[in-house]
C-alpha cells in the first residue's frame, strides 16, 4: 500500500499526466543521446584531428578522454532510459529502477558542482564573481528541474506498483476464496449436470 508520506506528484509540468511525463522524459533522453552518438561516431576522423596544442603529436589525449566518456555516457543513458520507456509502457515498475538511481546521480552531481565551480572559478579569477554567482545559478536550477523529473517518474513507479500489488491481492482472494458463495466454473457445471 501506498504510504502517505512518500513523496509524488501530480502532474508533470503542470500539464501532463505522470504516466504521460514519464514517456516523455525517457523518450526525449532517448532520441537526444541516440543522436549524440550517431554524431559523435559519424565526427570521430574529425575529433582525432583537432589540434589544441600545434606542438602535440597525434591526437589530442585529452580531446579523445572526452570522446569517450561522451560516448560511454550516451551508450549508458540510451540503454537506461529505454527500460524506462519499456517499463512504463508494459507496467514493469522494476525496469524504472535503474533511469530513477541514474537521475538521483545526476541531481547529486549538479548539488556537488553548484558548490564546486563557483570556487573554481573565483580561485582562477578572483575578480568573476558575478560569472560564479550564475554557474551556482544554473546548477541549481538544472537540480530542481531534475528532481522535479525525478518525483515524476517515483509518482509513476509508485503508482504502477501500488496497482500491480492490489491486483495480485486480487487475484490471491479469487484463487483462495471458499465458504463465500463462490463456485469455481467446472464445479458448478457438475453441479448443474445432477440437479438436472
Amino acid at each position: 500500500m501506498m504510504s502517505c508520506s512518500s513523496p509524488k506528484v501530480n502532474n508533470f509540468l503542470c500539464c501532463w499526466s505522470v504516466r504521460t511525463g514519464s514517456l516523455f522524459l525517457g523518450s526525449c533522453e532517448l532520441l537526444l543521446f541516440t543522436s549524440t552518438l550517431l554524431g559523435m561516431l559519424y565526427s570521430f576522423d574529425y575529433a582525432v584531428t583537432i589540434k589544441i596544442d600545434p606542438r602535440t603529436e597525434g591526437p589530442e589525449p585529452a580531446l579523445i578522454i572526452l570522446y569517450i566518456v561522451v560516448v560511454v555516457v550516451s551508450v549508458i543513458t540510451m540503454l537506461l532510459s529505454g527500460l524506462e520507456v519499456c517499463g512504463v509502457l508494459y507496467e514493469k515498475p522494476a525496469l524504472m529502477i535503474p533511469y530513477m538511481v541514474f537521475i538521483g546521480l545526476r541531481i547529486l552531481i549538479a548539488l556537488v558542482c553548484i558548490f564546486v565551480f563557483p570556487v573554481l572559478i573565483v580561485i582562477h579569477n578572483p575578480y568573476s564573481g558575478v560569472f560564479s554567482a550564475a554557474v551556482s545559478l544554473t546548477f541549481l536550477i538544472i537540480a530542481i528541474a531534475l528532481f522535479h523529473c525525478w518525483l515524476v517518474l517515483f509518482t509513476q513507479y509508485k503508482n504502477m506498483k501500488y496497482s500491480s500489488e492490489n491486483q495480485s491481492m486480487r487475484l490471491t482472494e479469487v484463487n483462495t476464496h471458499d465458504g463465500y458463495g463462490f463456485v469455481p466454473e467446472a464445479e458448478e457445471s457438475d453441479h448443474n449436470l445432477k440437479i438436472v
